[in-house]
């Protein structure tokens, strides 16, 4: 009797188990939330590195609802593994609430790669900032990597207003395992390396990254099998394989080193591009890379589709350029935090900027005459010891009825705005 069998395609390849790479590095102790019970309207609320240190070290709490309440200082830690990697993957909800976290590399033999190796379906990211550098290396004989500065892989999870500055590196070698009772002799890898993300399936909104991509990956089969070899890389996202892409940008260089050796054939298959390396199905609305610092000149491996747009890095320092791509990008000439972005000559070399993240940028023009619009916004200190909010500055100040004086958070916000002899 004929028995059909209906299989249906997965939407990745699952990496083979391995043993957690350890920490090293200076990483903090891990210690308790300063508040919260982790449901959404009670967030655990993370302001220290050990507090960032005890979540990645819990995945009972990788279910729940976090909020930074300060920008992090991780005072070069370096994770051996992700949170949301291994048997439990991110599935609920991080507020980085345009805080930053410095000082904290990820160097991982995980196949999913990132601050946050794997989102669940409903898991959501938004205004957090990296800065740290993500590099694996894997050895097997089917190796797959989703890597990303800020998410591995993302499985109709969402990520908005955030960013990654941080390169990523992902170095395989993939060898034949004899003791495979299926295919001893084939070697095989398939990387997935973005910016910010190496595999999405969900949106991604308003965010951005601005380091280098690279991948070295080798196959060597032997006789008889076949060796292969398949890299999807870009500048922020690896394999767009769903989910919408809106107003987001890359501008790190994308590299790659594919070699596959040995047995009766060989593949390689090589797909990058300065935004995308690959992308399938999904939306995509105003997005842009730099085709200078990328070294492509397309934003995704053969071709640049609609919705995405190659600038120059003048074009990309450029406010015309955003207001002309128009499709609804919330952008300010200057800085204004009632927009999503600001562009000005002194925040991020020049390039657009998230808004939330920048509270106390100047924006000011070298060498050229400007108009400035200045305002100060203060918030009243007890004392001088006093903490003073992110984005503020502690100063003395006297009140205006010139009887007293005290203590003050303050900040000051220069909008530029060039004279017409500019």
């Amino acid at each position: 009797m004929f028995v059909a069998i209906a299989l249906m395609a997965m939407p990745f390849i699952s990496p083979p188990a391995v043993q957690a790479a350890p920490d090293s590095g200076t990483c903090p102790v891990p210690s308790s939330y300063a508040s919260g019970t982790g449901i959404p309207s009670d967030p655990f609320l993370i302001s220290t590195p050990g507090q960032l240190q005890r979540l990645r070290n819990t995945p009972a709490d990788w279910n729940d609802s976090v909020r930074l309440t300060l920008d992090i200082e991780m005072g070069g830690c370096v994770w051996g593994m992700p949170i949301g990697a291994g048997v439990n993957q991110w599935a609920g909800s991080f507020d980085g609430g345009g805080h930053v976290v410095n000082g904290l590399d990820v160097v991982t033999n995980s196949g999913y790669a990132g601050f946050i190796g794997y989102m669940e379906t409903g898991a959501s990211i938004q205004d957090l900032g990296l800065t740290g550098d993500v590099s694996v290396t894997v050895t097997s004989s089917f190796a797959y990597v989703a890597a990303g500065a800020l998410v591995g892989f993302t499985q109709n999870a969402s990520i908005s207003r955030s960013f990654a500055t941080g390169d990523v590196s992902v170095v395989i070698a993939a060898t034949p395992d004899p003791n495979d009772p299926f295919n001893p002799d084939d070697a095989s890898a398939s990387v997935n390396t973005g910016g910010l993300v190496g595999v999405s399936q969900g949106e991604i909104s308003d965010s951005y990254a601005t380091g280098s991509v690279d991948v070295t990956a080798a196959a060597v089969a032997v006789t008889g099998g076949s060796a292969s070899v398949d890299n999807y890389g870009g500048g922020l996202v690896g394999n767009k394989m769903n989910g919408p892409l809106h107003r987001s940008y890359a501008t790190g260089a994308v590299t790659s080193t594919l070699t596959a050796n040995g047995g009766s054939s060989q593949v390689t298959s090589d797909r990058r591009g300065g935004l995308l390396g690959y992308r399938s199905l999904g939306q995509l609305n105003a997005n842009v890379w730099d085709t200078a610092t990328s070294g492509l000149a397309t934003g995704s491996a053969s071709n640049t589709p609609a919705g995405v747009t190659g600038f120059t890095t003048t074009q990309m320092t450029s406010y015309a350029s955003f207001s002309s791509v128009g499709q609804n990008w919330s952008i300010t000439d200057g800085f204004s935090d009632s927009t999503i972005w600001s562009i000005c000559p002194s925040a991020n070399s020049g390039y657009p900027v998230l808004s939330k993240f920048n509270t106390n940028v100047q924006c000011a023009s070298s060498g050229s005459e400007i108009d400035r619009t200045m305002w100060g916004l203060s918030v009243v200190r007890h004392s001088a010891a006093a903490p003073c909010p992110s984005g503020y500055t502690s100063s003395w100040a006297r009140w205006p009825n010139g009887a007293t004086g005290g203590w003050v958070c303050n900040r000051e916000v220069f909008a530029y705005r060039p004279l017409p002899s500019d």
